[in-house]
């Protein structure tokens, strides 16, 4: 770590010391920041400017992998950010990075003390400290941010701003990490979990090395739940970049999925004799913003029922309910909707904990499956609000 970084801001990171060259671990405690400082503005007339406070003095975090503590009420309101309004009316800190000449992904996490009211971060990406139409990257998701500048190279100024929009506070204390993950190609190892390094546009990482995929591949590769659904419960676990490139859309998708091709997750199981199914991704691992469809016979085939949210506006997991499926061999995705964190970002990269439970009915029932939708729903059902498509095509659990 550069000398003076954490002394400049006159903080205390209580859990991650200041000198410590190593990220927190998944499961550390958010650390209580603390400081002595009061806002830019109260500062003698002739004292120099705080460290950050603007692109003159920003803070060069390149090569540091250490949490280093900043406050934005040492800054002032000097610029905006294209993905909050309110940013404009919000302090902000300016912070540099000088990526290498080969281009890597720059992964910037802000976090917060949890025990009190948060400070509401929005973190852009520019190439020009001063000028807001050199921005690469903007992120306003809740409290926390996780920004991915992606294919970087040269100087990039990360600024954390502030916003109300999500209840928080406009300005405030908070830690920040700036890291370098590798972009490798087809054949080169990669790491699974998207932390050290992650694969180029059209290849995913598979058993530790990148490989190319297609629609046809992620359906032939679909992940088998039979094996775990034959005493009529499966769980699994998975880990999502959202970087990668994504094949298929379910059709109650809020716009904002509609308009990327976010990736999904993709499963099989064959459904032995007429059941109740279950699939629900209301699980302490799931951390971003999902939504669940379930076609048959194969990826490309009729879309049964498709589920959001569990609660739209509180609880954006998803719950997908057929009361009586059909005999048959069924394909279930899990895909992301948006690219909102429903966990600490630092804490959790996107993760989703899936369980499908097939339960048989007591009685034979008709095999033709319920809650049927057709494809072209995709683009006209009232999902375009982002609210539970209507209860006759979409389950509405």
């Amino acid at each position: 770590m550069k000398p003076g970084l954490c002394a400049s801001f006159l903080l205390v990171l209580a859990a991650w010391g200041c000198e410590d060259d190593t990220l927190p671990p998944p499961d550390a405690p958010i650390p209580i920041v603390t400081f002595d400082s009061g806002p830019a503005d109260a500062r003698p007339p002739d004292a120099p400017p705080p460290e950050g406070s603007s692109c003159e003095v920003a803070i060069d975090l390149s090569g540091n992998t250490s949490v280093v503590a900043g406050n934005t009420t040492l800054g002032k309101k000097l610029t905006s950010a294209s993905c909050a309004e309110g940013a404009a009316d919000a302090p902000e800190m300016y912070y540099m990075v000088e990526a290498p000449s080969t281009p890597v992904d720059l992964l910037a996490d802000v976090v917060y003390p949890e025990s009190a009211a948060p400070f509401d971060a929005v973190l852009s990406a520019r190439t020009s400290c001063d000028d807001e139409s050199s921005e690469i990257a903007c992120v306003n998701e809740w409290w926390g941010e996780r920004l991915e500048v992606l294919s970087a190279s040269g100087k990039v100024f990360v600024v954390v701003d502030g916003t109300s929009e999500s209840n928080g506070n406009r300005s405030g204390a908070f830690g920040i990490t700036v890291r370098e993950r590798k972009i490798v190609g087809m054949g080169k190892e990669c790491d699974p979990a998207g932390i050290a390094s992650r694969c180029l546009r059209g290849f995913r990482c598979v058993m530790g090395k990148c490989a190319a995929v297609t629609s046809e591949t992620e359906c032939a590769d679909a992940e088998s739940l039979d094996a775990d659904l034959s005493d009529g419960s499966a769980s699994v676990t998975a880990t999502v970049l959202a970087v990668e490139e994504g094949f298929f859309k379910g059709a109650c998708g809020a716009p904002a999925q509609r308009d990327h091709d976010y990736p999904e997750k993709v499963y099989v199981f064959n459904v032995p004799v007429s059941s109740e199914l279950v699939a629900s991704t209301e699980s302490p691992e799931t951390t971003y913003d999902t939504h669940v469809y379930l076609r048959k016979g194969a990826c490309n085939g009729q879309e049964i029922s498709c589920n959001d949210d569990v609660a739209p506006g509180s609880d954006n997991r998803s719950r997908l309910t057929v009361p009586a499926l059909g005999p048959g061999k069924y394909y279930l995705f899990v895909d992301m909707t948006s690219e909102s964190m429903l966990a600490h970002p630092a804490k959790t990269p996107r993760k989703l904990g899936l369980t499908v439970t097939l339960t048989p009915l007591p009685t034979p029932v008709d095999a033709t499956p319920v809650d049927s939708m057709s494809t072209d729903a995709a683009v006209t059902d009232s999902a375009a609000t982002d609210a539970p498509p209507d209860a006759a095509a979409v389950d509405s659990n």
